[in-house]
């Protein structure tokens, strides 16, 4: 059953919405530190940046890599309900999984009763992106992308304005964090009705226990490699963590932000040109499909070079104006985590692709091979380097990955070409 996506590359209305949310996706993070540390300290900040990285990697439990499966679904295998109840399931099984992973480094790092709480009250409020993003799926699937987009946009925004009003008016994170996720919470159950409302939804369905376990058991791949993506990605945050103090994990997160810009940027680029790379890949359009792919490297290239090139030379300036802080002793580490904030795109983009050949059970093993390096090598670089060693493990463990996901993506499309010629 088709559900009637758009072929097309989106339009303007899809690019200007999920730009737009993209970006506040991003800034949501950085506007809630910049906060932060004006009402607070550089330990708060601290402590919020390795609660919302720790955050970010549970989210992706919740998350299950289903996302890009759900978006490329374009015959209509499974029913919004399926995606629904699946992601209902996931996003219990983060918040536990969550808590208990907190439970051990609370235990094992000593963590202070108020850090331990804003950690899990991070991830509960972290927990209604997860929810959320199966409605902005459908909407992508069905070529309704700017509908999810501005829903996503408004929410983030405003998600932003309660939580620093909370924060300004109360002066403590916790009742800032309880008050910003029941908001949050409520503008998701809210939210569907008004995507209905715009067509951006399809009607839930049917589903079956059968058919949310044959989701799920598809998806595994793609789960275990967002999820070891993400821990690899914040095992500079973890190593700093235990090595380092909080405030150097301030400071981390500080400089770290700009590649996030890197990655929305991307993706920015590359996610409404989704159900045309699926169509032209289900449709056996090789030539076609690889023209655009190989489009989108380029301006990941591009968005790359010209953000090195920006923060070498206000890098520091600008974003020790946002915080509040003296960042010019960090310029090389924001270069290297910058270049490494590309290699991460990537990433992303080989991630894409090679689910779109429905080649994700590949996936595995480049992510748990780097994953065994990172948890080996982190503590020691970081113990010994600091933050400069930090920022070069990033950019070495996202270099292997985008080695690793190139192979086979190049491994994938070739023997698509080759099954073709022999026909």
């Amino acid at each position: 059953m088709s559900v009637g996506t758009n072929e097309k590359p989106a339009g303007k209305a899809v690019f200007f919405w999920n730009t737009l949310g993209g970006f506040l996706s991003a800034f949501q993070s950085v506007a809630m530190l910049m906060v932060i540390t004006r009402v607070g300290n550089v330990v708060d900040a601290g402590i919020f940046s390795i609660a919302y990285a720790n955050a970010n990697v549970f989210l992706n439990v919740g998350k299950f890599g289903v996302r890009n499966y759900h978006a490329s679904d374009i015959k209509g295998r499974f029913s919004l309900a399926t995606y629904f109840y699946a992601r209902v399931f996931t996003t219990v099984v983060m918040v536990l999984l969550g808590a208990a992973y907190l439970f051990y480094s609370a235990s094992q790092l000593h963590y202070a009763p108020t850090k331990s709480l804003v950690i899990l009250l991070t991830l509960i409020f972290k927990a209604t992106d997860s929810i959320e993003d199966v409605f902005i799926g459908d909407c992508q699937r069905r070529g309704k992308l700017d509908v999810g987009a501005k829903a996503l946009s408004i929410r983030f925004a405003t998600n932003i304005l309660v939580f620093s009003v909370a924060l300004v008016l109360t002066q403590d994170m916790v009742p800032s964090l309880v008050i910003a996720t029941v908001y949050s919470l409520l503008y998701v159950l809210l939210e569907p009705f008004w995507m209905k409302s715009k067509r951006g939804l399809t009607s839930f369905g049917d589903a079956s226990v059968s058919g949310v376990v044959k989701l799920l058991f598809e998806c595994v791949p793609l789960f275990l490699a967002t999820f070891l993506l993400l821990y690899i990605g914040n095992a500079p945050k973890y190593a700093i963590d235990a090595q380092l103090d909080d405030a150097s994990q301030a400071y981390y997160g500080y400089i770290s932000m700009p590649v996030l810009v890197i990655n929305l940027l991307s993706s920015f680029i590359y996610n409404p040109f989704l159900p045309a790379l699926t169509s032209a890949w289900t449709n056996g359009e090789c030539s076609r499909f690889l023209r655009m792919f190989a489009r989108q490297m380029v301006y990941i290239a591009a968005v790359t070079c010209m953000c090195v090139m920006g923060a070498f030379f206000i890098g520091a300036p600008v974003l020790g104006a946002l915080y509040n802080a003296d960042l010019e002793r960090y310029v090389i580490d924001l270069l290297i985590l910058l270049i490494g904030g590309g290699f991460m795109a990537v990433v992303s983009l080989f991630t894409l692709g090679i689910t779109i050949m429905r080649r994700q059970t590949t996936l595995i093993w480049g992510y748990v091979a780097v994953s065994l390096t990172a948890l080996v090598l982190s503590n020691s670089i970081v113990d010994l380097f600091g933050i400069r060693g930090a920022s070069l493990l990033y950019l070495l463990l996202m270099f292997v990955l985008s080695l690793w996901f190139g192979a086979v993506f190049v491994l994938g499309a070739r023997s698509r070409i080759l099954s073709h010629r022999s026909r």
